[in-house]
């Protein structure tokens, strides 16, 4: 499978809640909106503080399934998500407060494609 030539990523940004398993799923399709079979294909998504490649933030999980009705699926577990923490110095009464920026890239053996990249807000809660 080839994946499509694109040298711009769709923009996708993210909100994770704070001590709450994260999932999101995706597919990706061509020019004329067919879903692409992504047999072939890996998936790799990191959280950064920084746009530019700052520190690493957090590994997701990339499950790719492939087929006619293919997904990338990309999540975090809740203890990966009560680890996360806004910046220093955010007032305790933020709820909500930007923890970097995330990229899904794809490969097929032959090249690399970056589907998607954002912001990561994180939630805040009390709970636990």
């Amino acid at each position: 499978m080839s994946l499509p030539v694109t040298s711009q990523a769709s923009a996708y940004s993210l909100t994770i809640g704070q001590g709450s398993t994260f999932t999101r799923v995706f597919q990706v399709k061509d020019s004329l909106g067919n879903i692409l079979d992504l047999t072939g294909v890996t998936a790799s998504a990191k959280i950064r503080d920084l746009f530019t490649g700052g520190a690493l933030v957090q590994v997701l999980t990339c499950v790719v399934v492939p087929g006619v009705n293919s997904t990338v699926t990309v999540s975090l577990t809740s203890a990966q998500t009560s680890a996360l923490s806004v910046p220093a110095g955010t007032p305790a009464d933020v709820r909500a407060a930007s923890i970097g920026a995330w990229d899904l890239l794809l490969t097929d053996g032959v090249s690399t494609y970056r589907f998607a990249e954002g912001t990561v807000t994180l939630s805040r809660v009390d709970t636990f």
